[in-house]
């Protein structure tokens, strides 16, 4: 009792009796000497009170009913007097309105049309144009002044999208009219009396008690989207409206990656929806995406409403669930530029023929080539480009592993009463109903060793320019794309090879002419670039532009001539940032056939050597140039050590360069190596490609190499002559995949390309096997780690002659295809497409991670089973392959599923660490033990006998060290620690002798705090006005929260992905921050970064100052006079 509570009311209003009011318990004292009062009040409450507050709350809730009724009545009321009037006054008086305007427009498009097609003179069809246009837009003024101006008074916000309807109608028609020599009569009638029907739609929207809508519940988010310029972003500057700068409204991107929970109506139930259905959704029916306006009381003002269709995705997109979708009144406009009209001669089939089937895959990655990111512009006529059918080439018959897929066998039942398999219980017709259905068949990797001749595709996505036509800002070649065209362009001396050639033939230089693959005529002296068919994916299309290869010539050369034969320059070579030297991955230091310790010791000393030199702070301010980015302050430090060298001996100093030491051991650790090499773009045999180019009879004879046994030629002036060379190519997954180099100077490419530079390699692929070898690549810009390491070229040959070349046979899925596989025109099909290859985007990943642990089980194992190696080895061979066809899924569709495959393969018994222990009993063995292992394999074989004294449940490792620090680092991955441990692998390997050889460096002792380096401004820095300093400092805080949420739940740190995402955030602190500080506020800022209240925030705060303010956050720091 003495702890409850006791509550009194102060005044009863009704019975006018005074009563205490208190909160605190009362003790039994206190109830003695009151209990005469509490009896009274008893009495009151028993008697009279419980009544009079029961019949106040009855007539007050009386009342409150009746006045909620009335509301509702009136508001009800209101709103069907509202609705009459709505139909009354506005809807029906201007049906017959609307009819007749429509008709009137097409009426009126469809004369003028028709006659800007009569008129022969071309000078009078710019008035021509301009006066039907004229008139349109007269029709169209007129019909808004009497109509949307009786809306207004009704609804603005519908007012505001009627207007929108007949602004894409007016856009329509005046496209038409601009390509009227292409215009479509037929499908201009449907385009306007669908806008019609969009516009009494929104009418009869307008009248309905309540729209469905979907309503954001969770994880939908959005941001600015950037199109960066490109050929079409060139095309739609003119039909493009700005809203403010350089924002516009006309595009979105939108990203399936997913599901999210909506609700339709207010009062709707939650729903779930997957990623694709909600892709699906959008891409059939568009959607509609209000850009609201509001006050500084967050209040919306204005709302403007835009109608999206789906446009287009990018291979890369697609991969990553993205989308792009285009305001409905550009669409038409937009995708007969991308697909150069071949969408448009698509519908007209699927039109006559709905159950058609098309290309859509390759439609939709190739119309994408005029929207890659432009660093720069080349005009390119027709007439000076020769045009040449690729040569296929052949190996003689060398060792390979050819996977293929063969159909899985159904998979037996067993009975079940008896238990036996293959016998049922089942009745006659459930067998025979069983019988009719046919199931898809599913198929499953198989390996094939053997001896094959190997095919490569001779200058497979590459061409040749000459000199003089070669950008001077641009190094070794330029990466060229166009309408349905994208070609690796090798500068070279195109016009002096044609001169001696001509020369040594007797032919006349002026006048010898060659045909291209399409007929066409061309001079020598008039060729600028040669390049072959794979370079035209329009090709894929004959039958839609013409189909003949030369009708389609025309076409094509029509189109390029109507948009000034300009071609945009996508990329470049350029050197390393790490000077001689390049970085390796995981992937390949894993598959070098080697668990030798003084081999591999030698591998990482470069490494080790790179980690120590970084004591030097040269050395470390190099490095932190080469690291430097948007995310980090390493161009502020090497700013300040310029205005101060004293900063190299700051606390600021010395915490960043631990961190960052520390940071680089753990990156040595997952792979992230340092050889001396570099990055150089493929070039196959160019010599005889100018051969073949001139007509000479026998073009493969270019007497620039030769084929050797334990290797490839190649030539280039990176390394010297004679160097034997290794080389990776990424996504790289098995030895199998690593070919060894010789380098080889040859006089002709001297010669005749003199200026390819360090940064392009000419490979030998005439009867090697350099494409297949390097996971299928082609010379569009693809290209190779290269390194002249000792060891790891040595380790190369090994592999190359130890390790068959391995052939992807899996067969691709032909144009007719399953209802699985074949697509037809329609924008579900799409979505299910862009579903498929989304999905299919983490099978790249997840196949080079498999391969990884095979890899290491594999070199674990070495020949204590060689059953067991063997399908370990094979499995590592069809996941380099699945890897190709997952990446290839963007443009090409095949008969395995990959997601299955690698599925099957992870279950297999050898991939299960849990199912032979034995295997693990040593895993733990240090250094020491691999050298005994590997020098002259004594372990003792009673280390491989199970213990009985143990218990069952003993720990089994089933990642490698290195690969569970990668994941976790990169992937946000998590692992259970009795799985991780140390497996007899190369990389794991490494990263101990990492380890061991990384443990004594030593960081500099002597230290002065930055504060002292600071200006007295700063020192004595008390702003007048501290609310832009606070906003500062809790933006930066919130910047800081949210990267570290981002880094949380990112799953690769290494994608665009999530680089977005972070510039994102940056570009938001930038705007909501950084505006309008001056120099005393900088000064205040820099003063409270650097005390130890902000040191979490620090160089968050010093990073944005630097990048918005560099001057002014300079000025807060001494400048020495010395160098």
């Amino acid at each position: 009792m003495d702890n409850l509570p006791y509550i009194h009311f102060k005044n009863d209003s009704l019975m006018n009796q005074s009563f205490i009011f208190a909160y605190q318990p009362l003790d039994s004292l206190y109830y003695d000497k009151r209990e005469d009062e509490l009896e009274r009040l008893e009495k009151i409450i028993s008697t009279d009170f419980y009544a009079n507050v029961i019949s106040t709350l009855a007539i007050i809730l009386t009342i409150a009913i009746f006045i909620r009724q009335n509301y509702i009545n009136n508001r009800d009321r209101k709103k069907e007097t509202k609705k009459s009037w709505y139909m009354s006054v506005i809807i029906q008086p201007n049906l017959n309105n609307i009819d007749t305007f429509y008709n009137q427009i097409h009426q009126r498009i469809n004369n003028n049309i028709n006659s800007l097609k009569r008129i022969n003179d071309g000078r009078f069809i710019p008035r021509q144009k301009a006066r039907a246009n004229r008139a349109l837009r007269d029709l169209r003024n007129d019909f808004l002044d009497n109509f949307v101006t009786i809306i207004q008074s009704y609804d603005k916000s519908l007012a505001t999208n009627i207007n929108r309807i007949i602004n894409d109608l007016q856009d329509l028609c005046s496209n038409q009219i601009d390509n009227y020599s292409n215009a479509d009569i037929s499908q201009i009638k449907k385009r306007i009396y669908e806008n019609r029907a969009s516009l009494i739609s929104l009418l009869y929207d307008g009248i309905k008690e309540e729209k469905e809508k979907w309503y954001k519940f969770e994880k939908v988010t959005q941001r600015r989207a950037v199109i960066n310029d490109s050929l079409f972003l060139r095309f739609m500057k003119k039909r493009i409206t700005r809203t403010k700068f350089d924002h516009c409204h006309d595009f979105i991107v939108l990203k399936f990656n997913y599901n999210v929970k909506y609700r339709v109506g207010k009062n709707g139930q939650p729903r779930t929806v997957s990623a694709n259905e909600l892709r699906e959704l959008f891409y059939k029916k568009g959607f509609e995406f209000s850009y609201d306006k509001t006050n500084k009381a967050g209040e919306v003002v204005d709302s403007t409403t835009v109608r999206y269709k789906m446009l287009m995705r990018s291979p890369g997109k697609a991969k990553n669930g993205e989308c792009i979708f285009i305001r409905d009144s550009l669409y038409d406009t937009a995708i007969k530029y991308l697909t150069m009209g071949l969408f448009g001669e698509m519908q007209k089939k699927a039109l006559k023929n709905p159950d058609a089937v098309f290309n859509i895959v390759g439609l939709s990655a190739y119309q994408t080539l005029t929207t890659a990111t432009a660093y720069g512009y080349i005009q390119i006529p027709l007439d000076n480009i020769l045009i040449l059918k690729d040569i296929e080439v052949e190996s003689e018959p060398m060792a390979a592993a050819i996977v293929s897929a063969k159909e899985k066998p159904p998979e037996k039942k067993d009975d079940e009463e008896t238990g036996e398999q293959g016998k049922g219980t089942k009745n006659k017709g459930t067998q025979e109903q069983e019988e009719k259905k046919e199931e898809p068949k599913k198929y499953i990797c198989s390996v094939e060793h053997t001896k094959a001749r190997i095919k490569n595709v001779l200058w497979d996505g590459m061409g040749l320019i000459d000199d003089a036509e070669f950008p001077a800002d641009m190094d070794g070649f330029i990466y060229c794309r166009s309408h349905f065209f994208k070609s690796c362009l090798f500068r070279g001396q195109l016009q002096r090879f044609f001169k001696d050639y001509c020369k040594e033939h007797g032919l006349d230089y002026s006048t010898y002419a060659v045909k291209d693959m399409f007929g066409n005529e061309r001079r020598l002296c008039d060729i600028k670039v040669i390049v072959t068919d794979k370079s035209l994916k329009w090709l894929k299309f004959i039958e839609l532009m013409g189909g003949t290869k030369e009708k389609a010539y025309k076409k094509y050369a029509k189109i390029m001539k109507d948009n000034d034969y300009y071609f945009s320059i996508v990329k470049t070579a350029h050197h390393s940032r790490w000077g001689d030297m390049q970085l390796t991955t995981y992937q390949m230091n894993n598959s070098l056939p080697c668990i030798n310790t003084e081999v591999l010791e030698r591998i990482v000393q470069p490494s080790v050597d790179f980690y120590y030199s970084l004591k030097n702070d040269k050395k470390y301010l190099e490095y932190l140039k080469a690291k430097s980015s948007n995310f980090n302050i390493n161009e502020l430090l090497i700013e300040l050590v310029k205005r101060n060298y004293q900063f190299v001996y700051s606390n600021l100093y010395k915490k960043k360069k631990d961190r960052d030491c520390t940071d680089l051991k753990s990156e040595l650790r997952q792979g992230r190596l340092y050889q001396s090499g570099d990055n150089l773009t493929i070039m196959d045999n160019p010599v005889a490609l100018l051969r073949y180019a001139v007509g000479d009879p026998e073009p493969l004879k270019e007497g620039c190499f030769s084929i050797v046994e334990d290797g490839v030629q190649c030539y280039t002036t990176r390394f010297k002559d004679g160097a034997s060379l290794a080389a990776f190519r990424s996504p790289h997954n098995a030895p199998n995949n690593i070919i060894h180099l010789w380098n080889t100077y040859s006089k002709p490419l001297q010669k005749y390309f003199p200026n390819i530079g360090d940064n392009v390699i000419v490979f030998n692929a005439i009867g090697t096997d350099t494409q297949p070898r390097l996971s299928g690549h082609d010379v569009d810009s693809d290209f190779v780690l290269v390194t002249d390491q000792p060891d790891i070229a040595a380790l190369s040959a090994k592999a190359y002659k130890e390790y068959p070349t391995i052939i992807n046979a899996v067969e691709e899925v032909t144009g007719t295809g399953d209802s699985k596989t074949a697509y037809h025109l329609k924008m579900e099909d799409y979505a299910r497409m862009d579903n498929k290859i989304s999905a299919a985007q983490a099978s790249i990943g997840i196949s080079t991670d498999i391969a990884q642990l095979a890899l290491s089980y594999y070199f674990e194992n070495g020949t204590k089973d060689e059953n067991k190696s063997k399908e370990l080895k094979d499995n590592i061979i069809i996941l380099s392959v699945l890897g190709q066809i997952s990446i290839d899924l963007a443009k090409k569709e095949f008969i395995i599923n990959v997601k299955n495959e690698i599925q099957r393969i992870k279950w297999l018994d050898c991939m299960r660490r849990d199912k032979d222990k034995t295997d693990n009993k040593n895993t733990n063995n240090s250094i020491e033990k691999n050298n005994e292992g590997n020098n002259a394999k004594k372990n003792n074989a009673d280390e491989n006998k199970p213990d009985e004294n143990k218990p069952d449940k003993e720990k089994v490792i089933k990642y490698p060290i290195f690969y569970a620090e990668t994941k976790k680092e990169r992937n946000n991955k998590k692992f259970k620690p009795e799985e991780v441990g140390f497996i007899n692998c190369p990389m794991d390997i490494m990263a101990k002798l990492i380890d061991e050889k990384t443990k004594s460096y030593k960081a500099r002792t002597y230290v002065i705090p930055i504060y002292r380096l600071t200006t007295d401004e700063v020192k004595n820095a008390t702003p007048k006005n501290r609310y832009k300093a606070d906003k500062f400092i809790e933006c930066a805080k919130q910047y800081t929260a949210d990267i570290k949420n981002l880094n949380n739940n990112i799953e690769d740190k290494d994608s665009k992905n999530y680089s977005r995402q972070r510039q994102y955030l940056e570009d938001k602190f930038m705007n909501d921050a950084t505006k309008g500080l001056d120099q005393e506020q900088i000064y205040y800022l820099v003063k409270l970064s650097l005390g130890s209240e902000y040191s979490a925030i620090r160089n968050i705060m010093l990073l944005f100052l630097y990048r918005k303010y560099k001057d002014e956050l300079l000025n807060c720091f001494v400048k020495s006079r010395r160098k």
